[in-house]
């Protein structure tokens, strides 16, 4: 029996760390495609042709300037690109651009939580909309985790789909480790002072002038170490916070605390903190699952 238990565990590590295959694909790390405009971090131009101040599905995107219905809107998409990256890791086609044009249906009016979500206009959410990975996860048709999270939404216990207490780290390190798949995460920024949150995110008048700054944020968890307290992650923000080539700043480690209850990054930008609650990864793979070598791959690299 002991002998079949090594065997089953280096079996496991073998499935996670085998490096056959080269570098992960680029949409490991799908950054927001925007446009700058003065005060504003992630922008988009676009044609407003109903003049309803929000972007519907398939209104055209411009490159910005003095035009006929031109306006624009806060990029809000960042849960598309975390989504996308935990679909196109397991071989699904790359849905991000598709979305930020034509939305998501349907149209859920409900968070995680049971509360109203608001939305800029009715009908399918596009890069102006906020939202969840399990939604995009749901419209691309892959089977996935149901969703654990905190209650209340603003920091609290962790639990299952079904109510179960459930610690989150562990959670996340079984998806990663065991089933080789990444994580998505949402957290909830706030200042590293200590100070209230006063300003949206999408608002904040600087790429380092956080401080102030509240508001949900999507990123893409591919490693835990809980030896030295650190996350591996992509997020499709850090282009134009921390700077970078256009294909932005790749994976980068973050520290974290967890004191049982509350798991933030400490910082996840220079001045602000984000307590993480939600996390969902996708199950039994897509339709042409390239692992275990490249996330092999993706654990030599980053760990």
């Amino acid at each position: 029996m002991k002998l079949i238990g090594i065997i089953l565990v280096a079996a496991i590590i073998l499935a996670c760390v085998s490096v056959l295959v080269a570098q992960p694909g680029p949409a490991v790390d799908q950054n927001k495609q925007f446009w700058s405009a003065p005060g504003k971090l992630y922008i988009l131009h676009y044609n407003d042709l109903n003049l309803n101040v929000c972007h519907d599905p398939g209104e055209p995107f411009l490159p910005g300037g003095d035009v006929v219905h031109n306006a624009v809107r806060p990029d809000l998409s960042c849960w598309m690109a975390s989504t996308s990256n935990l679909l196109v890791y397991s071989g699904f086609a790359n849905p991000y651009m598709g979305w930020l044009l034509n939305g998501v249906p349907p149209d859920p009016s409900m968070s995680v939580w049971g509360l109203p979500y608001w939305a800029c206009g009715p009908g399918a959410r596009t890069f102006d909309d906020g939202g969840w990975q399990d939604w995009g996860l749901t419209f691309a048709g892959a089977a996935f985790h149901v969703p654990i999270r905190t209650v209340p939404e603003f920091g609290g216990p962790w639990f299952t789909g079904g109510g179960l207490a459930v610690n989150p780290i562990k959670w996340c390190e079984a998806r990663l480790d065991t089933e080789c798949v990444p994580v998505g995460l949402t957290c909830w920024f706030q200042p590293a002072d200590g100070s209230t949150p006063t300003i949206p995110y999408e608002e904040a008048p600087g790429p380092y002038d956080l401080s102030s700054a509240f508001g949900y944020h999507a990123i893409t968890l591919w490693d835990i170490d809980t030896v030295n307290l650190l996350l591996t992650i992509t997020d499709s923000d850090d282009i134009g916070i921390l700077g970078g080539p256009p294909a932005g700043v790749g994976p980068r480690t973050v520290p974290y605390q967890w004191n049982g209850v509350k798991w933030i990054i400490t910082p996840l930008y220079p001045g602000i903190n984000a307590e993480i609650n939600y996390a969902v990864a996708i199950s039994g793979g897509g339709p042409s699952r390239v692992e275990p070598s490249t996330w092999g791959s993706i654990k030599k690299m980053y760990r």
